[in-house]
C-alpha cells in the first residue's frame, strides 16, 4: 500500500479547514465540463464574475483542483500577466512544473527577446521588411508592418499547446483578476479561443475567467452560445451559518451578528470565525478597548520591525509607533472594516496584532520580506498569518485580499506616518540589494546589461516592488525617477508599459498621497486612448532631463513610425537628434520614417551617420543597401550587403538583403 489512508475524522477537519461551501451549482457545472468527451467539448469557456469578497478566486481554485483530480494539466494566471507574451510565458513555466514543458515556445521567446533589444529592435525589424524592386523610384518599395512578439510567437504557443493536449484528457487556463488581465489579454485570447487568427487551439483545453465583470459585450457578442456565464450571488444566510460553525462561531447569538456583518459574503464571514476562534484563545485579552497597543518597532536596519508593547507604551518608548487596534470603528459604515477591526481586537497577543498589519504592507508577502520585517525566519507565527482567510497563496508566497489589505493600509498610515514610512523603505532597500546581487550574480562578462535585465522576469518582479515601496514611503521624493523607470518600462513593449501605470496608480491609492493619485488618474487616461498617449502625457509634463527627453521623443517617434504616420515620426525623431546628434536610435528611425515617405536622399544622409557612429549596426547598412537599390546604385547596395556580411553573418536582416539583392539582380536579368 502506497500510504496511510487518513482515518474519516482527518478528512472531516480537513475538507472543514477549508472552508468552502455553497457553489454547488457551479461546480457542478464545471464538473459536467470534465464528464464531456474531449473530441466534442461543447462547455469550455467559464465566466466567473461578481463583487469582491464573494468567493471568485476561492471558487477558481477549486475549479482547479477538480481539473486536476480529473488528470489536467492546469495553469493559473492572475493580474501579474502584463501582456501575452508574458501570459503564455507563465502559462509554460507553470506547464513545465508539472512535466509538460513548451519548448518550442521557450526556444523563440529567448531567440525573440535577444532580437528585441538590438540597436533598435522594431525598427530593425521593420526596415528588414522593406523590399524594393527594380525601378521603384527613390525611397520606393513596400513597407510591411513588423509583427508583434504576439503574433510571431502564438502560433509556437498552440503548436507546443497541441503536443501537450494530446498527453493529457484536459487542458486548463484559468485567468483571475480578469479587470486586471482584461485590457491586456482580452482582445488576444478572443483570437485564441474563437477566431483561430494564430492557429487551431485544442479541442480538450478549458478556459476560466474569474474577475468583477462579465466579458466586454461588444467583443464577446457572437459568443453567447460558446460562454457559460457563472455569476456569483452572496451565500445564502443558511451557507454563512455553516461556514462560520466550521470556522469556529457556534454560539447563535454571535452567528447572527456575524450573519449580519458577513453580508453573505464568504471573505467576511471566514474572517469573522477566525476573529471569534481567537478571541475565545485568550477572552480578556480582547474587548471594546484594546487592551494593548501594537507597536511598530523602529532601531537600525538589520533589527526586527515587529514588536509588541504592554498598555502604556508609545512613541516615547520605541523608537517606532503605536497602533490601538481599537483605531478601526466596526459602526464606522463599512462592513470590510468592521470585520477587520473585530479581528484585530480579537487577537490575543499584541504580537499578532502587529504582525497583521506590517505583514499588509508588502504586495506579495513571501519569506524574505517576512525576514525583513520580523528579523526571523518563518515560523508558527507566519503559519498562523498565513493560515488567515483574508491572506491567499500566490506564486509561491501569499498576498492580502485587496479589500482586507486597504483597511489595514489605511489603519497603518493614518495612526503611524513613522511606521509606514519605516516599513516601506525596509521593503524597497531589501528589494534594490536583491536586484543587486542577481545583476552581480548574472553580470556579462563585458560588465553592465541594464537593458537585458528587462527580459528577466524576476529583475523586473523586483523593479517593480522597490518602485511601489519607495512611492509609498515618499511619493514626492521617488516620483521623478519612477517616471523616469516608466519610460524604460515603455522602451520594454506596451505590457510592461501598463504594468507600471497600474504601479503608480495603487500607489496612489495606496499612499492616499494627491499628487501621486492625480500622476494615477493621467496615465491610466493616457494608457487607455489609442497612440501614444503616455509618451506625451510624460513629454509634457514629467519634466525630464535632456537624457530622460531624448528617449521619450525617440520611443514616440518609433510608435508614430509602427503605426504609420511617419510625418509625426520624423517630428518626434529630429526633436530627439536636436537635443542629442549622436542618437543612433533616433537617426535610423528617422531614415527609415524618411525612406518610407520617398525621401531617400534625406534617408540616406542620416544612415551614413548612423554607420559613422555604429560601424559593427549591420541593420542600418543592410537599409542603406536597400534605398541605394531604389535610387538605382546596386553597386554601393552591393558594397554594403558586403560590409554586412562581414560585420554579422548570421544576422537574419543580412539574410534579407542579401535576398533582396539577388531578386533585384534576378530580375534586372530578365529584361
Amino acid at each position: 500500500m502506497a500510504g496511510r489512508i487518513p482515518t474519516r475524522q482527518e478528512l472531516i477537519r480537513r475538507h472543514r479547514r477549508n472552508g468552502f461551501v455553497g457553489r454547488r451549482a457551479e461546480l457542478e457545472q464545471f464538473r459536467a465540463a470534465l464528464r464531456q468527451p474531449p473530441t466534442g467539448a461543447e462547455q469550455f469557456l467559464f465566466v466567473l464574475h461578481g463583487a469582491s469578497g464573494l468567493g471568485k478566486t476561492a471558487l477558481a481554485r477549486r475549479f482547479e483542483v477538480t481539473a486536476r483530480q480529473a488528470g489536467a494539466l492546469t495553469a493559473r494566471l492572475d493580474g501579474d500577466a502584463a501582456d501575452p507574451l508574458e501570459a503564455m510565458r507563465a502559462i509554460g513555466e507553470q506547464f513545465a512544473v508539472q512535466g509538460s514543458p513548451l519548448v518550442g515556445f521557450d526556444r523563440e521567446l529567448a531567440r525573440y527577446r535577444l532580437r528585441r533589444h538590438d540597436l533598435d529592435g522594431e525598427v530593425a525589424k521593420s526596415a528588414a521588411a522593406l523590399t524594393a524592386g527594380p525601378g521603384g523610384g527613390a525611397g520606393g518599395g513596400v513597407s510591411v508592418p513588423a509583427r508583434s512578439g504576439a503574433a510571431e510567437l502564438t502560433p509556437v504557443f498552440l503548436h507546443d499547446l497541441a503536443e501537450a493536449a494530446e498527453q493529457h484528457p484536459w487542458l486548463l487556463l484559468l485567468l483571475d483578476d480578469y479587470q486586471v488581465l482584461g485590457p491586456a489579454l482580452d482582445g488576444w485570447l478572443h483570437e485564441l479561443l474563437i477566431t483561430g487568427r494564430h492557429g487551431e487551439l485544442p479541442g480538450n483545453v478549458l478556459v476560466v475567467l474569474a474577475g468583477r465583470e462579465p466579458l466586454d459585450a461588444e467583443r464577446w457578442r457572437d459568443c453567447a452560445d460558446l460562454v457559460t456565464e457563472l455569476p456569483l450571488a452572496p451565500l445564502t444566510e443558511q451557507e454563512v451559518r455553516q461556514l462560520l460553525v466550521w470556522r469556529g462561531v457556534p454560539e447563535p447569538e454571535a452567528a447572527d451578528e456575524a450573519v449580519r456583518l458577513a453580508g453573505g459574503l464568504p471573505l467576511l464571514a471566514a474572517t469573522l470565525g477566525a476573529a471569534a476562534r481567537s478571541a475565545r484563545e485568550a477572552p480578556a485579552a480582547a474587548g471594546p478597548a484594546g487592551g494593548r497597543a501594537l507597536v511598530l518597532v523602529g532601531g537600525d536596519r538589520r533589527g526586527p520591525v515587529v514588536g509588541a508593547s504592554s498598555a502604556g507604551a508609545g512613541p516615547a518608548a520605541a523608537p517606532g509607533l503605536a497602533i490601538r487596534a481599537s483605531a478601526v470603528d466596526p459602526a464606522a459604515g463599512d462592513a470590510v472594516a468592521a470585520v477587520v477591526g473585530r479581528l484585530l481586537r480579537a487577537l490575543p497577543d499584541p504580537d499578532r496584532q502587529a504582525l497583521l498589519l506590517a505583514c499588509a504592507v508588502p504586495r506579495e508577502l513571501d519569506h524574505r520580506a517576512w525576514r525583513t520585517l520580523t528579523g526571523e525566519e518563518p515560523g508558527a507565527q507566519f503559519d498562523w498569518l498565513t493560515a488567515l482567510p483574508l491572506v491567499t497563496e500566490h506564486a509561491g508566497g501569499f498576498r492580502y485580499q485587496e479589500p482586507a489589505r486597504a483597511v489595514l493600509l489605511g489603519l497603518l498610515r493614518t495612526s503611524s506616518p513613522a511606521g509606514w514610512w519605516e516599513l516601506h523603505s525596509r521593503l524597497a532597500d531589501d528589494c534594490a540589494e536583491q536586484r543587486a546581487e542577481l545583476e552581480e550574480r548574472d553580470r556579462p562578462a563585458g560588465g553592465s546589461w541594464e537593458p537585458g535585465w528587462w527580459t528577466d522576469p524576476h529583475w523586473r518582479e523586483l523593479r517593480r516592488r522597490e518602485a511601489y515601496h519607495r512611492l509609498c514611503a515618499d511619493a514626492r521624493q521617488a516620483l521623478p525617477e519612477v517616471l523616469r523607470t516608466v519610460l524604460d518600462a515603455a522602451d520594454h513593449g506596451a505590457g510592461e508599459l501598463r504594468c507600471w501605470v497600474r504601479l503608480v496608480v495603487q500607489a496612489g491609492e495606496d499612499g492616499a498621497d494627491s499628487g501621486l493619485r492625480s500622476w494615477g488618474r493621467r496615465l491610466r487616461k493616457a494608457a487607455a486612448q489609442p497612440g501614444p498617449g503616455v509618451l506625451g502625457l510624460l513629454i509634457s509634463q514629467a519634466g525630464y532631463d535632456p537624457a530622460g527627453r531624448v528617449l521619450a521623443y525617440t520611443l514616440r517617434g518609433r510608435q508614430h513610425l509602427a503605426e504609420r504616420r511617419y510625418a509625426q515620426a520624423v517630428a518626434d525623431l529630429t526633436a530627439a537628434i536636436g537635443l542629442e546628434p549622436a542618437s543612433v536610435r533616433a537617426l535610423f528611425g528617422r531614415a527609415v520614417a524618411f525612406s518610407r515617405m520617398g525621401r531617400g536622399q534625406e534617408a540616406l544622409v542620416d544612415l551614413g551617420r548612423v554607420v559613422e557612429l555604429a560601424p559593427e549596426e549591420a541593420g542600418a547598412l543592410v537599409q542603406r543597401a536597400l534605398i541605394l537599390l531604389t535610387l538605382g546604385r546596386p553597386g554601393e547596395a552591393r558594397q554594403d550587403i558586403a560590409r554586412a556580411e562581414r560585420v554579422a553573418p548570421q544576422d537574419p536582416m543580412v539574410f534579407v538583403g542579401r535576398g533582396v539583392l539577388h531578386g533585384w539582380s534576378g530580375g534586372r536579368s530578365r529584361r
